[in-house]
């Protein structure tokens, strides 16, 4: 019952990308964005509003978990295709401006979203929220760089190997990393603990990464010399890969990072490129615009019901 009911939401989900997709491009706008307003057309706000019945035949709520499942696994898959296609040379290289630039593109927001929460206090916060965990909260969402998104816009724009491709993803990957951490700040200040878990959840990192180009990056380059068997070179990298994906979400970091790290340590051999190749064949068509389409099927702009709500958003 759930893989006919995935498989037509599936069928919906790709032809509606392709007409959203399209129009962008004649609109000069991004695929991306089209994948976007894809989900935006099939939510509660356009589809559901039209023919909510239809729209509770096809996309059931009891559904969407699984369809979100499908979106984060063909965003890992991306990131990690991404990774693998970066001149990690020229990132060490911009690492000083990298560090400097994430930074300031992070304080920024952060201090000025936190200005805004104080005085959007009385009005938007829930009971239970303190004025400083609402100005953390607001500061924070204000801050963070929608790392997937930005991938995307520069993959299209052919910039990924450009120096300014580069340390843009570079930044993204680095303050990605930063707003997790402010999210663990903003859980322990909300629950009363205190700030270790953000030392946790930043020294685990550090030690991931560390553990990643220290101990298995020579491990793959040692595979990709030793292993004759194709096929086993190809399990055991995407073993590999799923586990680094893994670790980085038991860290408390998003899974994405895991596996653009791994694949920024992927050796550049011929059959790993041709992994590469083979996996975006399929998964940019088909799994990868999930996640995007998801993020606006779960938007119902119905909720901004008043033109206070309007201005602030």
């Amino acid at each position: 019952m759930l893989t006919g009911q995935i498989l037509l939401q599936l069928i919906v989900i790709l032809l509606v990308v392709q007409l959203c997709g399209m129009l962008c491009r004649r609109l000069g706008q991004q695929w991306v964005i089209g994948e976007i307003l894809a989900g935006l057309a099939l939510s509660p706000s356009l589809f559901g509003a039209l023919w909510p019945h239809m729209k509770i035949i096809i996309f059931p709520v009891s559904s969407l978990p699984t369809l979100q499942t499908l979106g984060d696994i063909g965003l890992i898959l991306y990131m990690f295709s991404l990774g693998a296609r970066l001149d990690t040379h020229m990132m060490l290289t911009q690492r000083r401006k990298a560090i400097v630039t994430s930074l300031g593109s992070i304080l920024l927001p952060l201090s000025l979203g936190g200005m805004l929460a104080y005085f959007l206090y009385p009005g938007f916060a829930g009971a239970k929220a303190t004025p400083l965990t609402f100005m953390l909260i607001v500061g924070t969402a204000m801050a963070i760089t929608a790392f997937p998104v930005l991938a995307r816009l520069l993959t299209e724009k052919q910039m990924v190997g450009t120096r300014i491709g580069t340390l843009a993803l570079t930044c993204a990957a680095i303050g990605d990393v930063i707003a997790w951490c402010l999210l663990a700040l903003v859980v322990a200040v909300i629950h009363g603990t205190t700030p270790l878990a953000v030392l946790i959840t930043l020294g685990a990192t550090v030690l991931f990464a560390a553990l990643m180009f220290v101990g298995i990056r020579p491990l793959l380059i040692w595979q990709a010399r030793s292993i004759r068997s194709e096929q086993w070179l190809v399990v055991l990298t995407m073993i590999i890969l799923l586990s680094s994906a893994y670790l980085t979400n038991a860290i408390g970091i998003h899974p994405v990072f895991g596996a653009f790290v791994m694949g920024m340590i992927l050796p550049r051999r011929a059959t790993f490129i041709a992994l590469i190749r083979s996996i975006d064949q399929v998964n940019n068509v088909l799994f990868l615009p999930l996640f995007f389409v998801y993020s606006g099927l779960r938007t119902q702009i119905g909720l901004i019901n008043a033109p206070m709500l309007w201005l602030v958003y």
